[in-house]
């Protein structure tokens, strides 16, 4: 046997290739890459995309502010009757300043090189000591708290701290993007299957913009994420980590209002005959959110800011009366269904924002961008689930008729909310809000499919998609802003 004093005085070369190897596979994996290029892309957009230039983020600035100084439902309210939550005046002051100021987004001859000024400016507006102002909640108020968890813990520390406007929103963005990433990451490594799928997805245009921005869209995605990845882990054994699946269906069924189609995935789980036995378990799954989602209809009273479409339309007041609205379907019950098809006339733009048209729908990638992420994120789809015939066609059928509720549901709720009667298209529809179905549109399409290419090649694909994603919209937005 060799003794410690046989052994070599120096230790043997170590070949720097093979010992990187593990290196290089950790870091190739999918959910490390993705939290390197979400964290990456994201923070560049954070920089780049100028305040309050996401999609209603001065509405969920707001809100999020609001909840953060205790405003849990929404209360407050102006001469008016419309909603909204006090702000300190300074502020409130930087607040109106960027406000007013992406209005002239477009406009010849404007860039946002030209704000430059806008510290001089600040030096000269009010001093402290003043009275807070109320400012509008302006349609957020209809959002839960659920989806504002990591800007209220932001906006929280900010109110402690007593930071004006412009730390307060990117402490709120990039607490938003750390969360967020982390939640999609989770889903990533979570799934036994579809990982470079649900990759390719969490990276898209819309999604890492989502993340980078004070927005809902944001959780509403990345919760959906975990919720279907979780499903595809426990699919022949539903009895398995059930507060876990509680916990992740509570937070995607309130992430937003559309998100509570999505309770039929725990059908997935488990053949369908065993259902009623699993009664108890479902509820345990499926109750909290649906449950917390009626709570907040009825705590809000369905307030979803409609005042803002009137404002912006002229239509009288009465052309949006929910009970009118619900009387009218009851004597034409095909007028909804005819109408959703009608918007779908504008199908093209659909599909296009959800790839992703940024900021207020007024910024577009480059228009071969579009084609080729959506063919990458297709290919995407394609792989082998490893589940026998009758588990892949029960995913199928269950993810299906989740994908197909959700798209109903948000036709539904526009309806209901931001359309008047008897109007020939539903009002206020965008693309963005269909990037949650995605996921489970890939569980359709591997479960049916149940072939793909080699590991390698999807690898190549998805991430592929996710540099051009990341890269196009930072540049969209540095065209478009700067």
């Amino acid at each position: 046997m060799t003794t410690f004093q046989e052994l070599p005085a120096s230790r043997p070369a170590v070949p720097t290739l093979g010992a990187s190897r593990p290196v290089r596979a950790r870091l190739a994996s999918p959910p490390i890459l993705f939290v390197i290029l979400s964290l990456l892309f994201g923070v560049g957009l954070l920089v780049v995309n100028p305040p309050l230039r996401g999609p209603d983020e001065a509405a969920h600035f707001v809100r999020a502010y609001g909840i953060a100084g205790g405003e849990l439902v929404p209360d407050g309210r102006d001469a008016e009757g419309r909603k909204g939550t006090l702000l300190p005046a300074r502020v409130h002051d930087d607040f109106e300043f960027f406000e007013s100021v992406r209005y002239n987004v477009g406009k010849p001859g404007f860039s946002y090189r030209t704000v430059i000024d806008y510290r001089r400016q600040a030096e000269v507006r009010g001093e402290d000591g003043r009275a807070p102002v109320f400012t509008l909640y302006e349609g957020a108020e209809s959002y839960p708290p659920f989806s504002y968890l990591p800007y209220v813990a932001a906006g929280f520390v900010a109110r402690l701290l007593g930071l004006d406007f412009l730390p307060t929103l990117y402490l709120m963005r990039l607490t938003g993007l750390l969360a967020m990433t982390a939640a999609a990451a989770y889903a990533i490594a979570l799934a036994p299957r579809l990982q470079w799928a649900l990759f390719a997805i969490a990276m898209l245009p819309a999604a890492v913009y989502s993340r980078a921005v004070i927005s809902a869209d944001g959780a509403a995605l990345s919760f959906t994420l975990v919720v279907v990845a979780l499903g595809l882990r426990t699919i022949h054994a539903p009895a398995q980590r059930l507060a876990e699946q509680a916990l992740w269906m509570t937070l995607a069924t309130t992430a937003k209002l559309a998100n509570v189609a999505f309770v039929v995935l725990e059908a997935m789980r488990g053949r369908l005959a065993e259902l009623p036995r699993r009664a108890g378990a479902l509820a345990l799954v499926t109750g909290p959110g649906i449950a917390l989602t009626l709570w907040w209809v009825v705590a809000t009273a369905g307030d979803v800011g409609t005042w803002r479409v009137i404002a912006g339309t002229g239509v009288p007041a009465d052309r949006f009366d929910l009970s009118a609205k619900l009387a009218f379907m009851l004597e034409n019950p095909l007028h909804f269904f005819a109408a959703m098809v009608s918007t779908l006339d504008n199908w093209r733009e659909l599909s296009r924002s959800v790839i992703g048209i940024l900021g207020w729908g007024d910024t577009h990638l480059q228009g071969w961008v579009y084609p080729v992420v959506a063919v990458l994120l297709g290919a995407s789809f394609l792989t082998r689930l490893e589940l026998d015939r009758a588990t892949r066609l029960r995913a199928a059928a269950v993810a299906g008729l989740g994908a197909l509720g959700y798209f109903v549901v948000v036709f539904l709720i526009f309806y209901l909310t931001w359309t008047p009667i008897a109007e020939p298209k539903i009002w206020g529809v965008q693309g963005r809000y269909f990037v949650p179905m995605l996921p489970l549109l890939a569980v359709v399409v591997a479960a049916l499919a149940d072939r793909g290419p080699r590991a390698a090649t999807s690898a190549t694909l998805a991430i592929a998609s996710a540099v051009l994603s990341g890269s196009a919209a930072l540049e969209a937005n540095w065209r478009m802003h700067w």
